[in-house]
């Protein structure tokens, strides 16, 4: 398995996204490396109307390294866990409403068990061309979408379901669950707001679909968020099983 990743800070004095690289955690940098199961690849969103996003990514993707769920409801407990510790933590800190959005994977082979909380997303790749959305988004307008009712001036942005916030029940609503019954897809991709707020799937098939490495394939990626207007920090992570669906 390859990941390929790209974390980059936006308009900001920190970087508040980070990101899951196999057994590491990123909170800025781009690159690719080989990874080995059992391991996690992901995305988190520090919110940033909140003080302490940073610390809340950072928290996040570096407390769930060390867990190894065999299940979705394993996961989901631990989970609750590791947000109550966020919680305690930022506190501690005096920055109690800190929080963050996160969706990630952990990899066993056959088989993964995916987390997604907020508006970070989970792609998968077909024929590793053709974007479909695995997630959807836990944002305010996302649920008056779904409720048949009008989304005017709505800020999409404002999620609904988080780590930390400073309250235990704004993690109700996330998500623990196997994506794939028959078996993992060759392409997988996760991306924070700074991306796909600013790119629909088809620009984004488009530059995936482009010649080059799947780094350089994710720099323009980047590139072409910015130009598209975004200001926020982004990430883009790819996993792919080269001996199976290559995304290119």
């Amino acid at each position: 398995m390859k990941i390929s990743y790209i974390v980059r800070r936006g308009e900001k004095e920190l970087c508040e996204d980070a990101a899951l690289i196999g057994t590491s955690a990123v909170s800025e940098g781009s690159g690719e490396t080989a990874a080995r199961f059992p391991f996690w690849a992901g995305a988190a969103d520090g919110v940033g109307g909140n003080p302490g996003g940073a610390l809340a990514a950072q928290f996040v993707t570096c407390g769930v390294l060390g867990l190894k769920p065999s299940s979705p409801e394993e996961l989901r407990e631990s989970l609750v866990l590791l947000n109550r510790r966020l919680i305690e933590y930022g506190n501690a800190l005096g920055v109690g409403r800190m929080a963050s959005a996160f969706t990630g994977c952990y990899f066993t082979g056959g088989r993964c068990i995916a987390v997604h909380s907020g508006n970070t997303r989970l792609w998968r790749l077909v024929d590793g061309r053709f974007l479909r959305e695995v997630t959807k988004d836990h944002t305010v307008c996302r649920m008056l979408k779904d409720a048949g009712r009008s989304t005017e001036g709505c800020n999409k942005s404002e999620i609904n379901c988080c780590f930390g916030g400073g309250d235990e029940r704004l993690l109700a609503r996330l998500e623990c669950f196997e994506p794939f019954q028959r078996g993992v897809p060759g392409s997988l991709m996760f991306t924070s707001d700074g991306i796909h707020d600013h790119l629909g799937p088809d620009e984004m098939e488009s530059l995936l679909a482009g010649g080059g490495s799947l780094p350089e394939k994710l720099e323009r990626l980047a590139a072409a968020a910015y130009d598209a207007g975004s200001r926020d920090d982004l990430t883009c992570v790819m996993v792919t099983d080269t001996q199976k669906e290559p995304a290119g």
